[in-house]
């Protein structure tokens, strides 16, 4: 483990003690001084934050139009603007609950901070400076030394999130990204073009070309996978109609259990002929996303949409087979201790 000390002359310094326990579990003592050192280095910054009297060393010390914003040209580097763009965000939040002022700084590209918590796609900063911050509604309509808005640092790729392993994750998590975003800017800057001349939207589709390629051809993939399991479902219900537990009489008109176990041979039915349909229209769905042309917007709402259909009526398909196939016995008197 380890502490964060202070001398008797003021002079902070980090200990490190060995804690019971983590003798024998070096994969865990590995994990634990890494926390650890994440607790020390905030609240080594959070010493460093009182020991400052003023936010007035990083404030700008001069000024000049460029006619889209406001230059600014600090003293030394902003430790708000650092701990933005590096994704600290206790120490973000710590330096906005001392110093309030400093949400009004600018890095050398003209950004403000939620410019850079939206580019870095950190939704607790986001979420954070859009219910702390006095001027958002400003800071969100403002641009920078570029023309870019809010809305067009939203259209890069950024990092991969740890919850999104994949392409496709990784494009809707993007999509659903940008579209919050844009819920949360002004409509008008949703036309509003940069110095290139690009719209937000024209920036993100230049910027998710690749990954979108790559995210469909990964939906296709998984889609085909799915394409076979739901025939394979229908096919076996299919046949489970002509071969009927029981069987036919010998003229070939009524089936066996018609007259002895109605009821339990209509409810056999029932199973095979929902699994049916359920299969089928899993396929249905599944040949509609095959054929997509998986633009942008195909990822925020309709495929996933249309998987969860398809999943569903998959499930459901597989559940029926499962009861008609325990009907059947029922019906053969194999599982009439059960029933």
């Amino acid at each position: 483990m380890i502490k964060l000390m202070r001398d008797l002359s003021g002079n902070i310094s980090t200990v490190r003690v060995q804690t019971k326990g983590y003798e024998y579990l070096p994969l865990d003592e590995e994990i634990d001084d890494e926390k650890q050192k994440h607790i020390v280095a905030l609240a080594l910054a959070k010493n460093l934050l009182e020991e400052a009297k003023d936010w007035t060393q990083y404030a700008s010390i001069e000024e000049t139009d460029t006619g889209i914003s406001t230059e600014r040209i600090g003293k030394v580097p902003d430790p708000l603007m650092l701990a933005t763009k590096h994704g600290i965000d206790e120490l973000t939040i710590e330096i906005l609950d001392r110093y309030p002022e400093a949400a009004n700084s600018l890095d050398e590209k003209g950004r403000n901070i939620l410019h850079i918590a939206v580019e870095k796609k950190c939704r607790i900063l986001y979420e954070h400076f859009r219910k702390t911050v006095v001027h958002k509604e400003r800071m969100m309509a403002a641009v920078d030394y570029e023309g870019n808005t809010v809305l067009h640092c939203a259209a890069s790729v950024g990092d991969v999130p740890n919850l999104c392993p994949g392409a496709m994750e990784h494009m809707k998590w993007d999509v659903l990204w940008f579209e919050r975003v844009r819920r949360d800017s002004n409509p008008h800057i949703l036309r509003h073009r940069n110095s290139n001349g690009k719209t937000a939207v024209e920036l993100y589709e230049e910027h998710h070309s690749t990954l979108r390629e790559t995210a469909e051809k990964a939906a296709k993939d998984i889609n085909q996978g799915l394409m076979i399991l739901s025939p394979l479902l229908a096919t076996v219900n299919f046949a489970l109609l002509f071969t009927l537990a029981g069987g036919f009489t010998e003229d070939d008109v009524h089936t066996v259990l018609l007259d002895s176990s109605k009821r339990a041979l209509r409810l056999f039915l029932f199973y095979i002929g929902a699994s049916l349909f359920a299969a089928l229209f899993a396929l249905a769905t599944l040949l509609s996303i095959q054929w997509s042309p998986f633009h942008v917007d195909y990822f925020y709402f309709a495929l996933p949409m249309k998987w969860l259909i398809a999943s569903t009526a998959m499930f459901y398909s597989t559940a029926f087979t499962t009861m008609a196939c325990l009907q059947t016995l029922i019906l053969e008197d194999a599982m009439q201790n059960f029933y």
